[in-house]
């Protein structure tokens, strides 16, 4: 990854973050595409699902890099 991304990497995740953590965000995502549809459920919750699993692979990310591990075991 270049340089010049990874610097700016921890303020993209902290907005990122805070978008994602603000009051009512998946509420008013399910009203967006129609609250009574059961895929509408299941949308959200893979969307919120996929947010989590790139929080954590940035997260390990960042500290493989503050802890200099170059690989996983």
């Amino acid at each position: 990854m270049n340089s010049s991304l990874l610097s700016i990497l921890p303020a993209v995740d902290g907005v990122l973050f805070n978008f994602a953590e603000s009051d009512l965000f998946w509420e008013n995502l399910a009203v967006a595409f129609g609250k009574s549809s059961g895929k509408v459920e299941i949308l959200v919750n893979v969307l919120r699902l996929r947010y989590l699993e790139c929080r954590l692979r940035v997260c390990g990310y960042q500290f493989r890099q503050k802890n200099k591990i170059n690989h996983l075991p």
